[in-house]
């Protein structure tokens, strides 16, 4: 062989070797992101207080509620059963930001801080009365792109997601809800960045991203949240890591699995 065919042959090997590591490499780092976390088995000496708890997210809520005044702890009852009575029989789908600076919106809100800061139970029925209030209240900007109301909406379900997101993709009572309401906060933050009739919400948008950067994690560490929607939502973390519409893969994902929450109530 000769000395040209020699080298030509060493750096076929060194090139061939050289794209045999970068492939390992780039196996190794996507395993950095770690195994996607499965649905959490539920204990069968240790069943969750309610089943099917991502009824209580749905269009049939109000016929579980009494399951839930059975389950939450007795501090808690008698402010329940107050807001929920508000928000499951309010009238005349009123604009969502008018009615919480109503006596009974007030209240509601004071409701929710104190389920959000309790147990797993009464997270699960803070979250009951928020999807409750966006079927009940107007909160699509319509004509005139006023993005208030589907903010202020966003700004109920944040908090939950800050407390609970982490813990309860984790948790057999809240896997589903806590999707839920990831998917719906980001149908929110997609609606007020799209709202007005000229351009586009960019304090909305950045909003997004920074609790979304917050909720999901970065490529390569992602949170538990993050990981479970790559799995079972892989578009959503796709969208994301866009700059400008990052919650449309969400909203999208809201839009299949609550096509009733479009902000103008059932008719």
């Amino acid at each position: 062989m000769t000395d040209s065919k020699r080298s030509i042959s060493l750096w076929t090997s060194i090139s061939i070797g050289g794209a045999t590591v970068l492939i390992v490499l780039a196996l190794w780092v996507r395993g950095i992101e770690g195994s996607p976390i499965a649905r959490p088995d539920v204990d069968p000496d240790v069943p969750p207080a309610i089943e099917e708890a991502a009824q209580f997210l749905s269009p049939g809520a109000h016929l579980r509620l009494a399951e839930l005044d059975e389950a939450l702890a007795p501090e808690f009852r008698s402010s329940w059963q107050t807001s929920s009575g508000a928000v499951f029989t309010l009238p005349e789908c009123p604009p969502l930001l008018d009615w919480m600076h109503s006596k009974d919106g007030l209240e509601l809100e004071s409701t929710l801080r104190e389920l959000r800061t309790a147990g797993e139970v009464e997270a699960l029925a803070c979250l009951t009365l928020i999807f409750q209030l966006a079927r009940a209240a107007e909160w699509d900007p319509g004509f005139l792109g006023r993005s208030e109301h589907a903010e202020k909406l966003a700004g109920l379900i944040e908090p939950w997601l800050f407390s609970w997101a982490e813990r309860g993709v984790e948790d057999p009572l809240l896997f589903e809800p806590t999707l839920g309401a990831t998917l719906f906060y980001g149908k929110l933050m997609h609606v007020a960045y799209e709202a007005p009739i000229m351009g586009r919400n960019e304090s909305a948008l950045k909003r997004a991203q920074q609790n979304m950067a917050r909720l999901v994690g970065a490529p390569g560490a992602r949170t538990n949240l993050g990981r479970v929607l790559q799995d079972r939502h892989p578009r959503t973390i796709e969208v994301l890591e866009t700059e400008e519409e990052c919650c449309r893969g969400l909203a999208e994902g809201c839009e299949t699995a609550y096509p009733d929450l479009d902000g103008e109530c059932e008719e």
